[in-house]
């Protein structure tokens, strides 16, 4: 049974570029592997930087544009490398429990399943998901650490919680144009004394003073 070790080093081969990303990929997936790209890290050293031990920073910008998908490390540097990263994020929880230990083959499932079908989180997304396990928000492990309670606890549990945060900061950004808007805007008031009309409510009291002045206008020619 190979260990775990054994395996990042096996997905590590040819510099963790295995599978080739998907013709199908999103102007913004795109942008954001050429940014990744444009810092000359390999994919190594990018697992280096990008350790556990930034997970709270990655958990604080979640939802921000700029953080890289699983998708994103997929276009930026093959297959491997997603799931590379998250196979080591399961090893540190899977050394964290004091459960029964995933083996190295089903840390490696787990890793291909997400990679699979919850290719569009963030980094920080899969982060916080970690987190809330490690916290027990979902739950605890009885006996050992099962990876399809951790796939189920993340379609079930995580997912629709994603959707809420996302619909939240969905809705605070509306409401922040509408509020620019109505800054930016003027009354009708005010667009009359800017252009040197006397300041009336409505543009049919503008037009009825307009009417007005063209009758004296007239009348005193």
């Amino acid at each position: 049974m190979e260990k775990f070790g054994t395996v990042l080093t096996r997905k590590s081969a040819n510099g963790l570029s295995v599978a080739p990303p998907s013709p199908s990929v999103s102007p913004r997936i795109l942008e954001q592997a050429q940014r990744l790209k444009a810092k000359e890290w390999d994919a190594t050293e990018l697992l280096t930087r990008w350790n556990i031990s930034i997970a709270p920073r990655l958990i604080e910008l979640r939802h921000h544009e700029a953080m890289p998908t699983l998708k994103t490390l997929e276009v930026a540097y093959g297959s491997a490398t997603p799931e590379g990263w998250l196979m080591a994020r399961l090893h540190a929880l899977n050394e964290y429990t004091g459960s029964k230990k995933m083996d190295a083959s089903q840390i490696e499932w787990l890793a291909e399943a997400i990679m699979s079908s919850y290719n569009y989180l963030t980094l920080g997304e899969v982060d916080d998901f970690l987190r809330r396990v490690r916290a027990g928000e979902y739950g605890h492990f009885y006996g050992e650490v099962d990876p399809m309670t951790l796939a189920s606890w993340l379609n079930c549990q995580y997912l629709p919680l994603r959707e809420k945060e996302l619909l939240e900061l969905e809705c605070e950004r509306e409401r922040k144009e509408r509020d620019e808007h109505a800054r930016r805007s003027i009354n009708f008031r005010e667009y009359c004394r800017r252009k040197g009309y006397p300041e009336v409510e409505s543009a049919f009291a503008l037009v009825d003073y307009l009417d007005e002045l063209a009758l004296r206008q007239k009348a005193e020619n």
